[in-house]
């Protein structure tokens, strides 16, 4: 267990925060001056360099950078929250983080409404050699623009891709096959504002349409915005206590597996698990989670949850576990295909707080800083003094 970065936050709705490539391991944070930073490591040299990405957001962990690959060159997102505008900078060199182009405003403007860009979402995909890009809009719905020719700015305008009520926020995953397959993880608003629940859906960019796990179509991308309500639910938050979402993944053969918080009271979460069978959705308790890491009225902050991408057996999660209450990672699995699940490791000891662990995506088994997560003191999304960036190789069941 090693300290990559003493001074970092993030949150877990912008993603990838951290991604493998041609054997390099790549990170982003947000300090608490509001500087936004990126990170290459060298994983057979284990030398690291760091470049300063922006210095002029605002301090709140809602602003930590997306990185994806495109080309062989790490391109980085990033907006305020509910910021003016969505930025991104593209290195220069394939597998370089030492010089990037200037930073660009992305061409593709924003949904009608005046709450601005947050969390920032891009994959790239086969399909069209194409990047798409996925953010919260500035209506708060969920928005999405696609582009060839990132490097020269070439976007169209935003399009507006999920409706839930007006004023009602809807929290979005993305996980993407990197062909011509995107899955979404959302809920239809925030825990604070409305009983959440959780749905699935599935874009086959070959064709256009929307569909369930099964296969079945349940809208198009000519006819957007698609309804949240609509789509797959897998978990129903209006006959249960609301619920918020943490992470999809995608198995070997394409089945969605998600995991998300059911949220009881400000002192009592629980985590939750479901995947898609071939035939149903299966959805059960993992444990619980005690109760929100934030010191001021976000009720709703678990500790967080990971689904492993190279085992979805086996999740990495944070809940309580010290003398003292303070959130540890630990790692939990199951051996029945998500029917039970029970803890096989702890991961930290509780002597301080750890929290929203993260799987470095595209990483091989067996390497370092494979799971990564927040350790120290948390007080909101805007105090996350103290916090700093920690990578571990995640132990076996």
């Amino acid at each position: 267990m090693s300290v990559i970065t003493p001074d970092a936050g993030w949150c877990w709705f912008g993603d990838p925060r951290a991604l493998y490539h041609n054997g390099f391991l790549y990170y982003g944070w947000v300090d608490t001056a509001g500087h936004i930073w990126v990170a290459q490591v060298d994983t057979a040299t284990w030398t690291r360099r760091r470049t300063l990405i922006s210095p002029d957001t605002t301090v709140d962990d809602h602003n930590n950078p997306s990185l994806v690959i495109r080309g062989d060159r790490v391109c980085v997102f990033w907006c305020g929250h509910n910021g003016g505008t969505m930025r991104y900078r593209v290195a220069v060199n394939t597998d370089s983080i030492e010089e990037f182009r200037p930073v660009t405003v992305c061409a593709a403007g924003n949904t009608p409404g005046n709450v601005g860009f947050t969390y920032p979402n891009p994959v790239q995909m086969a399909h069209g050699n194409a990047l798409y890009l996925f953010w919260r809009g500035g209506n708060h719905q969920p928005t999405y623009s696609r582009s060839t020719s990132v490097t020269l700015n070439r976007w169209p305008p935003a399009r507006h891709l999920f409706a839930a009520g007006t004023g009602v926020r809807p929290y979005v995953k993305v996980a993407a096959d990197g062909q011509a397959r995107i899955h979404f993880l959302l809920t239809d608003g925030h825990p604070h504002d409305v009983a959440t629940s959780v749905y699935y859906v599935r874009w086959h960019l070959d064709d256009g349409t929307f569909r369930t796990a099964s296969g079945r179509v349940i809208g198009d991308a000519d006819h957007l915005p698609i309804p949240v309500a609509n789509l797959e639910r897998l978990y129903d938050g209006s006959r249960n206590p609301r619920a918020w979402v943490w992470e999809l993944q995608l198995a070997p053969d394409g089945r969605p597996h998600a995991v998300f918080a059911v949220l009881h009271a400000r002192e009592r979460h629980d985590y939750w698990a479901a995947r898609w069978n071939g035939t149903s959705w299966q959805v059960t308790r993992v444990c619980d989670a005690g109760g929100t890491i934030a010191q001021n009225n976000e009720r709703f902050y678990s500790g967080g949850i990971a689904l492993d991408p190279l085992n979805l057996d086996m999740v990495a999660l944070s809940r309580p576990g010290s003398p003292q209450g303070l959130h540890r990672i630990e790692g939990w699995t199951t051996h029945d295909h998500g029917g039970t699940w029970e803890r096989y490791a702890t991961i930290t000891d509780g002597s301080s707080q750890a929290v929203r662990p993260f799987y470095v995506r595209g990483a091989p088994a067996g390497m370092n800083w494979r799971l990564l997560w927040l350790q120290g003191t948390y007080n909101e999304f805007s105090r996350y003094y103290r916090l700093m960036l920690v990578g571990a190789e995640p132990p076996g069941p």
